[in-house]
């Protein structure tokens, strides 16, 4: 619908300067983790292993935990789920669960929704108990079918609605929407066009109506195609409302309230190509680019946040190199040091760089309600960052 022209600005906004954060450590080692929407409280998800009755079994119990993270004290700590799971060689025992983790607060904070193999767990943020429990529909989803791979949640900003992003087959993605009261599932759809399973998590519109979704167009690594790979979707019919190009191999997307789509790249690094991709401001209404966001020198890539209010903008903007392998004969990417930097949203004037972060590059990273923290867990050590 929408095709990348040329950009209305050709003002290259950089990265603030690198500065250390003051960092609130979180345990357990998270799957999953988000922040109250009072921004007091750390919600984690975690996977713990312990003895079982059979002591050729562990038994692997999925926990959700709060926590006061400024007093780096736990509140409160509730057990969803417990499967048996016999070990294998040398102690080691297998993941039951092939889909992601997710941990959510609801826009109100009176609830904590909890994603878990093929479960949601809504839980009372107040009595910290398990309210609800949805049973994610695992049939259908593909055709042919094929064994979905639970991906993501997003609750919708007015509280009603979850949006659960699967991945079905290789690399083709499916939205359902449940009810987050009645835990009904009330609509789904397959995202048809592109590689959803490269994209991002879905996007919410801030009227809660509209689903946008990353999907890129060529596989990774590929040369972008020119196709449409940003697509808004009717969170009430499924049907496709909008498309963009964004001209790259697009990793992930932030929606604004007031028209603008954010958007970063995700593609590898070539001999000569792809060194320092921009963060590209997308005009919703016309497709055209609005505005660019430079990095550190070697490009903002990989992830795109907006804080709840929508005032501030997080991206990755880790120093990552071209290394070329002599021995295969392809360039290889090297990671020089992984920082996120945070911009204010309307002005894009730079407010903070992080210090080195270890594994953020691959890392689930989310801005707080207010833009006043970071918070970072997964692939690299779980922790709130406080902004300035």
């Amino acid at each position: 619908m929408f095709a990348l022209t040329t950009p209305e600005s050709t003002n290259k906004h950089a990265a603030p300067p690198q500065m250390e954060l003051k960092t609130y450590a979180l345990y357990g080692g998270p799957n999953a983790a988000d922040l109250s929407p009072d921004e007091r409280v750390a919600a984690t998800e975690i996977t713990r292993r312990v003895t079982a009755n059979d002591p050729e079994t562990k038994d692997v119990e999925e926990i959700v935990e709060l926590w006061d993270f400024k007093s780096d004290k736990m509140t409160a700590e509730v057990r969803l789920m417990t499967t048996n799971v016999r070990e294998k060689t040398k102690g080691y025992v297998p993941d039951p669960n092939r889909s992601n983790r997710v941990v959510r607060f609801s826009p109100d904070g009176t609830k904590v929704v909890a994603l878990v193999a093929s479960r949601i767990f809504v839980l009372d943020a107040t009595k910290v108990d398990v309210v609800r429990e949805i049973a994610l529909e695992t049939s259908g989803n593909a055709s042919p079918p094929h064994e979905p791979l639970f991906r993501t949640m997003e609750i919708s900003p007015d509280g009603e609605k979850i949006a659960v992003a699967t991945m079905v087959g290789d690399l083709r993605g499916r939205i359902d929407i449940y009810s987050l009261d009645s835990g009904k599932r009330v609509e789904g759809w397959e995202v048809s066009e592109g590689w959803a399973g490269l994209g991002s998590s879905p996007v919410w519109s801030t009227d809660s109506k509209t689903i946008v979704v990353a999907a890129p167009g060529t596989s990774p690594c590929g040369a972008p195609n020119g196709l449409p790979d940003i697509f808004a979707f009717d969170s009430e019919t499924g049907t496709i409302t909008g498309r963009w190009t964004s001209g790259m191999l697009v990793g992930s997307v932030a929606a604004s309230g007031d028209g603008r789509l954010f958007a970063v790249d995700r593609n590898c690094l070539g001999v000569f190509r792809n060194h320092d991709p921009k963060l590209k401001v997308i005009d919703v209404a016309t497709g055209n680019i609005r505005d660019e966001i430079s990095g550190r020198g070697d490009g903002v890539r990989y992830m795109v946040a907006l804080s709840g209010d929508g005032k501030r903008l997080l991206a990755f903007t880790g120093k990552i190199e071209m290394q070329f392998d002599w021995g295969d004969a392809v360039p290889r990417d090297r990671v020089v040091d992984e920082t996120f930097s945070v911009w204010d949203s309307k002005s894009y004037a730079g407010l903070a760089t992080s210090q080195n972060i270890p594994g953020l590059m691959r890392a689930t990273v989310r801005l707080s309600s207010h833009g006043r923290y970071t918070i970072v867990c997964g692939r690299a050590n779980a922790a709130v960052y406080e902004l300035p």
